[in-house]
C-alpha cells in the first residue's frame, strides 16, 4: 500500500511538473528544429473555443488537448512502472509457488515431517516466498493451527499465489493422507499451469490486434478530416460553410483517446488478468494517438 501511495505522489508531481514546463515553454516562445521541421513552443499555449452541444458547453482547442494529454501521460508513467514491477513480482511468486508444490510433494512422499519439509523446500525457493514459508513454519512450531497460520502469513499475498498454496494447510490437517492430498494437488497445479500458459500464448496475439485497431481509428479520423478540409477549400455550398474542422478534430481526438483508454483496460484486465497492468498500455496508446493527431496530422496538412 505504501508503495502505491509513493507512486501516486510521484504521478501527481510528474503531472504538475509537465504542466509547468509546458506553461514555461509556451511563454518563452522558443524555436526548435527537429528532423527538418520547425516547431515554436508558443503553439503550446492553449487557444480555447467553446461550442454548445444542446445546453452543454464543449471546450476545445488543439493546444489545450495536447497539453492535457502530455500531463496525463506524465501522471500515468510512475503508476505504470510500479504496476509493471508488481506484475512481474506476482508472476515470479506464481512460478516459485509451482516449484514449491512439486518439491513439497516429493518430501511428503518421503515421510518427511511437515515443519522439516518447509525448512528443506525453503532452501530451494527464491525470495520473497522463502521468507513467507519460513514465517509459516515458525508459526506452526508455536502451535498455531495450520489454516490460521497460513492466512496470517499469506493473507496479503496475491490471490493467484494463495490458490496454489492453499492445499498445504489442508494437507497438514489431513493426518496420514497428506501425501495423497499433495499428489492430487500437484497434478491439478500442473494442469492449471499448462492451461494458463496456453491461454496467455493464445490471447497475446490479441494485444497486437487491439493496438492496430486503435491506431487504425486514429488514421481513419485523419482521412475524414482531410476530406472535410477539401470540401471547405472547394468553397460554396451551405454544407462547406457549416463545417467546423477544428470541432471535428476535437471530437475525433476525444473519441480516439477514449478508445485508447478502453483498449488498455481490456488488455490489462482480460489478457494480462491484472487490471493495474493496463496503465502501461493506456499511457502507450494515448501517446501514439497524440502523435498521430499532433505530429502526423500537420504533416498531412490537417
Amino acid at each position: 500500500m505504501r508503495s502505491w501511495v509513493r507512486s501516486t505522489i510521484y504521478s501527481v508531481a510528474a503531472a504538475l511538473g509537465t504542466a509547468l514546463a509546458i506553461a514555461l515553454l509556451s511563454h518563452l516562445d522558443l524555436t526548435i528544429t527537429l528532423w527538418g521541421m520547425t516547431f515554436r513552443t508558443s503553439c503550446l499555449a492553449p487557444r480555447l473555443r467553446v461550442a454548445f452541444i444542446g445546453p452543454f458547453p464543449f471546450v476545445y482547442g488543439r493546444a489545450f488537448y495536447a497539453d492535457i494529454t502530455l500531463s496525463l501521460i506524465a501522471c500515468l508513467i510512475p503508476l505504470a512502472l510500479h504496476a509493471e514491477a508488481r506484475y512481474r513480482e506476482t508472476m515470479r511468486l506464481i512460478e516459485e509457488a509451482y516449484k514449491f508444490m512439486h518439491l513439497a510433494s516429493a518430501y511428503i512422499r518421503a515421510r518427511t515431517l511437515a515443519v522439516d519439509m518447509l525448512s528443506a523446500v525453503a532452501g530451494s525457493i527464491e525470495e520473497p516466498l522463502r521468507s513467507m514459508i519460513m514465517s509459516f513454519r515458525t508459526l506452526l512450531l508455536t502451535g498455531m493451527e495450520p489454516q490460521r497460520a497460513f492466512m496470517k502469513v499469506f493473507g496479503r499475498s496475491p490471490a493467484s499465489v494463495r490458490r496454489i498454496l492453499r492445499v498445504i494447510p489442508i494437507a497438514m490437517s489431513s493426518g496420514g493422507r497428506s501425501s495423497e492430498v499433495l499428489d492430487f494437488a500437484v497434478g491439478y497445479v500442473r494442469e492449471l499451469r499448462q492451461y494458463v500458459r496456453e491461454r496467455r500464448a493464445t490471447l497475446s496475439a490479441y494485444i497486437v490486434i487491439i493496438v492496430i485497431a486503435s491506431i487504425t481509428f486514429s488514421l481513419t479520423s485523419l482521412v475524414v478530416l482531410m476530406l472535410a478540409e477539401s470540401i471547405q477549400e472547394t468553397g460554396g455550398g451551405i454544407i462547406a460553410q457549416r463545417i467546423d474542422t477544428e470541432f471535428m478534430f476535437a471530437m475525433y481526438y476525444i473519441s480516439a483517446q477514449v478508445i485508447s483508454i478502453f483498449s488498455g483496460l481490456m488488455i490489462g484486465r482480460v489478457i494480462k488478468e491484472y487490471t493495474p497492468a493496463s496503465l502501461k498500455y493506456i499511457a502507450a496508446l494515448m501517446g501514439v494517438t497524440a502523435l498521430v493527431f499532433f505530429v502526423v496530422a500537420p504533416l498531412l496538412g490537417v
